[in-house]
C-alpha cells in the first residue's frame, strides 16, 4: 500500500466501474424503450440493429482486451527494462492500467458502428471511405 486507503479507494473504483459495466445494458434498454415510440419505422429499423451490434462489438472488445491485450501488454512492460529497474506497481496503478486498456479497446471496437452511422446519414459515402482508407490508416497510426 503506497498511500493511506489505497485498497479502499481501489475497491470503490472497481465497484463503480463494474456497476457501470453491468448496469449499462439495462440503462440503454430503458433509454431505447423510452425513445422508440417517437421514432419512425425506418429509424427503428436502423437503431435496433445498430444498438445490438454496438453492444456485441463492445463486449467482443472487452473480451479481446482481457484475453489477449492485457497479458501481452503486461508481459512487455514487465520485461522492458527489468534487468535495469525492478517493476514495482501499486494495486491502484495496475487497476488503472487494466481499466483504461479494457475500456479503450471496447470503444475502439465501435469504429465500424460509427462508419455505418456516418454512411447512413450521408455524411461520407462508402466509396469515399474506401478511396481514402490509406490516409485513415496513416493518420490513425500517428494519432494512436
Amino acid at each position: 500500500q503506497f498511500s493511506p486507503g489505497e485498497y479502499f479507494f481501489a475497491s470503490v473504483k472497481i465497484a463503480f466501474f463494474s456497476g457501470i459495466l453491468i448496469s449499462s445494458p439495462l440503462i440503454l434498454s430503458q433509454i431505447l424503450l423510452y425513445t422508440l415510440p417517437g421514432l419512425t419505422k425506418t429509424e427503428r429499423d436502423i437503431i435496433l440493429p445498430m444498438t445490438v451490434g454496438s453492444g456485441l462489438l463492445f463486449g467482443v472488445g472487452l473480451w479481446f482486451s482481457y484475453t489477449f491485450l492485457i497479458p501481452a501488454a503486461l508481459n512487455f512492460f514487465i520485461a522492458y527494462g527489468a534487468d535495469i529497474v525492478e517493476p514495482f506497481w501499486s494495486f491502484e496503478q495496475y487497476f488503472n492500467f487494466v481499466a483504461v486498456l479494457i475500456f479503450s479497446t471496447g470503444l475502439a471496437f465501435q469504429v465500424p458502428v460509427i462508419q455505418i452511422v456516418v454512411g447512413l446519414l450521408g455524411i461520407i459515402s462508402g466509396k469515399s471511405m474506401l478511396k481514402s482508407w490509406k490516409y485513415v490508416v496513416v493518420i490513425a497510426t500517428i494519432l494512436g
